[in-house]
Formats: structure tokens, C-alpha cells, sequence
């Protein structure tokens, strides 16, 4: 009976150890992982003081329990401080015990994921600086942020934005830092993120969009923008700076020049045996090359893909679009692969756009907004922006499917869907974008 061993029990890791107790019923699977608790979501913190969980041990996307149900072992609280992999094995600490013990192996799979950290904030041991990446620091920053009056979140993408949105409804006053001209600027145009900023200063959020934070300063605490103006607060959530957490394995294991672990396209390191997956890899991105991506969904599908290549290879890394969906105060918003002014830098072709307007349902007259980027002699869909006060995120999962199938807006336009009479409109919105995409491309 063979033994695979996985270091990390986050998505991708515990992704990988379910689906290989499923495929190899025989084979035992450990998983170890510093904290005590299993499948923490990341940004738990936020959906406690949203109340939309009580604690944090609530915000958990599986439970131990389910784990071991399925014959994975879970060694929780036990950090691994050292690997061998011409030896095939591991020295972990129980961190209650302190006991070390060494654990062999036949496969590993390295799944330690990704940490906060950057020149900001690297040399600072300040408590006031928090962030929620692990349960450990969410706790952390719950303590923190029951004394705060103001907060400042620096990085105005999708972890900061969504934090935000957390401490405006905990009554905290916040001002959000964001060095590019516009919010979550990787994912959308600033055209179509207008409406967004307008949602977060309505609520009375100090937006500071265009603000490089050059310095962080703990005696006040303060951060220090380029531009020399210093924004005081009893508290600092850093979103940005997500780097892969490979310190581990660097000196047996081949690195990309980002310190992601360089992996064949099974997720094989250049060590035979041993496998890396979620936020220690680079994914294929678009027609891109490869890319880091901390996303849930690539670390999620590099675990299962990972766990069918353990004996033999059979699945390829999948290739991202970067599918992102969120609620932004009175917002939802969905994303999928290149933004328009991505498009025009890489594109070999002219870049076509095309936004439209529609009604959520037949029963529900709140717009919706969707903007469809293609190429403009081909018509194949690069990219795809929603936004809408009304909830749009099941909508991705099509736009993905359209986009990862390389199809054109003309193929979306006439593809088959269904229509049922008062429940369906006819023309739905996706379709409709792509209709009237194709129709703008022969047209001229």
C-alpha cells in the first residue's frame, strides 16, 4: 500500500487528498497542517462581522469531521520543519507537544499555499498590522479590530475590496489604499468600475485610488503615501503582496523566478514523486503563458488534477480565466479572463467591445450590465465583465465555458438554450451581448 503525503490542508490540498482517497481507495493519505483547524476560508473575518457566520470556525468550506470520514488522516497542529525527498521523508513538530517525529512517504504533494508579505510591512512586528489569510491572524485581527475606530486597508483588488465592505459594517471608519488608477484594476476596466467606487464613497469610505503607499510607520501608526500626506490609524489590513510559500522545499525543488514551484504540466516538481499545487504554481493563463494566480478555483482544480497524476500522468494543468465573482456593497460583479485594456496589449488582432443593458427578469427591472470583449475580426470571446445590483455570479460559470471553449460571439449567439414561458426571457443577456457583438462586426 502506498503512502502520499500532503503538506498543507487548504483547498488544494485537501482537494488533492479527497480525490485521491476516491481514485485510490488503498492508498494512505496524510495530511499535515500547522493549524488546528481544517478548510479555514480565507476571508472568514469578513463574514463574521457581516454576520453571516458567528464565529470563525464556522467559516470552513468542509469539516474535520467529513475529512476523516473519507479515510484521510489529518495531523492538525503539526508544522513540518524539514523535508527529504532523496529519502522520501518528513520531519513534522506536534506544536503541543513539541514532539518531532519523521514521517515517510511514497509521493508528496506540496500544498503550503501562499503568504502576506511585501517590503511594506516585512520588517514590522506591530500587532495593529493585520491580516486574515490563516484563522490564526483572523483571530487576530477580530481582537485588533474591537478597539479600532479608524482602519486602513491598503490594496484596493478583491481581498481589500471585500474587507472593506466588512469594516464599513462593523461601524468602523475606513479609508482604502489603491496604487493603480483604478479599483480591482486586474480584473476590470476603469469604464466599468465607476459604479462600484461610487458605491464605496457613498457609504463614506475615504477612497484613495491613484496612492502608492511608500512607508509603513508604527510610532503613530500611520502609512505614508507617495505624494507625502500621512493617513493616521488604530489599525492597518494589509490585501496586497500574496507571495508562494515554498521557503520549504526551495533547496530541493527547481524555482520560477516569482519563487512559484516550477511543475511539468501533470504538477510533477523536478523532483520525481513529489507534486506542488495551488498557490506554489504558476497556471496556464489565456494565451498568455503562465502566471500566479491565487484564486480558490485553480487551487481547488491543481489539487484534483494533481491527485489523478499520482501513479501515472493523465490530466493536464487546466488553463485559468481568472474567474473571479464578488459583492461590492450594492454590487455584484463577475469577471472572466482579459479586460479590455489587457485585450489591446495582447491581442495580435483589433480588440472589439460591446456592453449591454438588461433586466435581471422577467419579475425584476434591475439592470444588468454585461460587457463582452472580443476579438474584432474572428469574434472570439476574450474576455466578459458583469456587474448588476442584483446576484449575477451564477452567470460566470457560463461565460467561462464559452471563453475556455474558444468560441466566437457568433457560436454563443445562436448557441442552444433553454426558454420556458414566465420563468425564462427569451434573449438572455449573454446571448444577446453576443448577438449583437457579431452583428456590430458584419455590420461594418
Amino acid at each position: 500500500m502506498s503512502k502520499t503525503i500532503i503538506i498543507g490542508g487548504s483547498f488544494a490540498g485537501l482537494s488533492c487528498a479527497l480525490q485521491a482517497k476516491q481514485l485510490y481507495p488503498d492508498m494512505e493519505v496524510q495530511v499535515f497542517d500547522s493549524q488546528e483547524t481544517v478548510g479555514f476560508i480565507p476571508s472568514g473575518m469578513n463574514l463574521v462581522l457581516n454576520h453571516e457566520v458567528d464565529q470563525l470556525e464556522a467559516a470552513s468550506f468542509i469539516s474535520e469531521k467529513e475529512v476523516r470520514a473519507a479515510g484521510v488522516q489529518l495531523y492538525l497542529g503539526h508544522q513540518v520543519v524539514e523535508v527529504d525527498m532523496k529519502a522520501k521523508w518528513l520531519r513534522a513538530k506536534n506544536l503541543k507537544t513539541q514532539v518531532i517525529t519523521d514521517y515517510p512517504y511514497d509521493q508528496l504533494v506540496l500544498a503550503m499555499g501562499s503568504k502576506q508579505t511585501g517590503h511594506l510591512v516585512a520588517h514590522l512586528d506591530h500587532p495593529a498590522i493585520i491580516s486574515t489569510k490563516d484563522i490564526g491572524s483572523a483571530h487576530h485581527a477580530l481582537e485588533v479590530l474591537e478597539d479600532a475606530g479608524h482602519v486602513v486597508v491598503v490594496g484596493g483588488g478583491q481581498i481589500g475590496i471585500e474587507a472593506c465592505e466588512a469594516l464599513v459594517n462593523a461601524n468602523k471608519q475606513v479609508t482604502l489604499i489603491e496604487a493603480n488608477d483604478s479599483l480591482a484594476e486586474r480584473y476590470f476596466d476603469a469604464d466599468f468600475v465607476e459604479e462600484i467606487e461610487a458605491a464605496i464613497e457613498i457609504v463614506g469610505v475615504d477612497l484613495r485610488v491613484g496612492s502608492k503607499v511608500t512607508s509603513v510607520e508604527t510610532d503613530p501608526l500611520r502609512v505614508v503615501l507617495e505624494d507625502g500626506d500621512e493617513i493616521y490609524a488604530d489599525a492597518i489590513l494589509m490585501g496586497v503582496n500574496l507571495f508562494p510559500n515554498s521557503s520549504l522545499v526551495s533547496d530541493q525543488v527547481e524555482l520560477n523566478p516569482d519563487k512559484t514551484i516550477w511543475t511539468s504540466p501533470y504538477l510533477e516538481t523536478s523532483v520525481t514523486d513529489v507534486f506542488a499545487v495551488g498557490d506554489l504554481v504558476q497556471v496556464p493563463y489565456a494565451d498568455q503563458g503562465r502566471d500566479f494566480i491565487a484564486l480558490v478555483n485553480n487551487a481547488i482544480r491543481s489539487g484534483q488534477i494533481a491527485a489523478f497524476n499520482l501513479k501515472e500522468n493523465r490530466v493536464k494543468q487546466a488553463t485559468s480565466l481568472r474567474v473571479i465573482g464578488s459583492r461590492i456593497f450594492s454590487q455584484y460583479v463577475v469577471s472572466v479572463a482579459k479586460t479590455e485594456h489587457e485585450a489591446n496589449g495582447t491581442s495580435t488582432q483589433p480588440v472589439q467591445t460591446i456592453t449591454v443593458r438588461a433586466d435581471y427578469s422577467l419579475t425584476d427591472s434591475t439592470p444588468v450590465y454585461l460587457k463582452l470583449i472580443t476579438e474584432a475580426e474572428t469574434g472570439r470571446i476574450l474576455g466578459a465583465k458583469m456587474r448588476s445590483e442584483s446576484n449575477i455570479l451564477t452567470y460566470a460559470d457560463t461565460l467561462a465555458l464559452a471563453i475556455g471553449q474558444g468560441l466566437t460571439d457568433k457560436e454563443l449567439a445562436f448557441q442552444d438554450r433553454l426558454y420556458y414561458p414566465l420563468e425564462t426571457v427569451a434573449n438572455p443577456i449573454i446571448y444577446r451581448a453576443a448577438l449583437e457583438s457579431y452583428a456590430q462586426r458584419v455590420a461594418k
